[in-house]
């Protein structure tokens, strides 16, 4: 689903019940995603500079985490046969560049 308001558009990405085993492998899929692609801006800072994108590597840490409480939940949530309910939305909003 889409909409849109004021230069603002929303995506429903994720709307449904999972087993556990189902939202294990949602989740764990988009938190790969994001390891993976901050982790390659990581590199490429590092190869342009010598020196590590701070706020990549923050994100790796938060992310590495997510991951460990997520899959600590989801386990506990497998053990006692109860399902997921998973939401995920993503906002979308253009703005003009930020000058350096």
């Amino acid at each position: 689903m889409k909409t849109e308001v004021n230069n603002l558009t929303g995506y429903e990405l994720v709307n449904g019940m999972f087993t556990a085993e189902e939202a294990r492998e949602v989740l764990m899929s988009l938190i790969s995603s994001k390891l993976r692609f901050h982790s390659k801006k990581n590199l490429h800072s590092y190869e342009r500079s010598g020196v590590a994108d701070p706020k990549s590597e923050e994100r790796i840490n938060e992310l590495q985490q997510l991951r460990k409480q997520i899959l600590a939940e989801l386990e506990k949530a497998n053990e006692e046969g109860l399902m997921a309910e998973l939401q995920a939305n993503v906002q979308l909003k253009f703005r003009e560049p930020v000058s350096k």
